[in-house]
């Protein structure tokens, strides 16, 4: 599976977003398919529900390996993890993940639209929830 967000504004909204979920959620589960990539869960009290949806044309690439596209990608992640790596993220990258099936991490890549200057790379572990 492969993710690849160029928009500044769009990956502002992301990584917003990821700061809103670590508010209410320690870990959540990340649902990827080939329609949509979705999240949703109680907050740490169990009082309020969130679910976020994004269809897979909000993302500038969306890919799923051949043998992932009748499937539905489950990833645990730590919120406050994610949010610590996506606010690394400069405003002249792209965001760019990566994970393979039954794979123990989530890459993570901050790529320079201009190649004279630095990208950043992160292997994220995950969690079973």
């Amino acid at each position: 599976m492969k993710l690849i967000i160029k928009d500044r504004v769009k990956c502002d909204i992301f990584v917003n977003t990821f700061q809103s979920l670590k508010s209410f959620s320690d870990h959540i589960n990340i649902n990827i398919n080939d329609k949509r990539f979705w999240v949703s869960g109680l907050d740490k009290n169990h009082v309020c529900f969130y679910e976020l949806n994004i269809l897979t044309d909000w993302f500038d690439e969306f890919e799923l390996n051949d043998n992932e596209d009748d499937k539905i990608i489950v990833i645990g992640i730590n919120t406050e993890i994610m949010f610590k790596i996506l606010h690394t993220k400069q405003d002249n990258q792209i965001l760019e993940f990566k994970y393979e099936i039954d794979s123990d991490k989530l890459f993570i890549s901050f790529l320079p639209e201009d190649k004279k200057d630095f990208s950043n790379h992160f292997a994220m572990p995950l969690i079973d929830l």
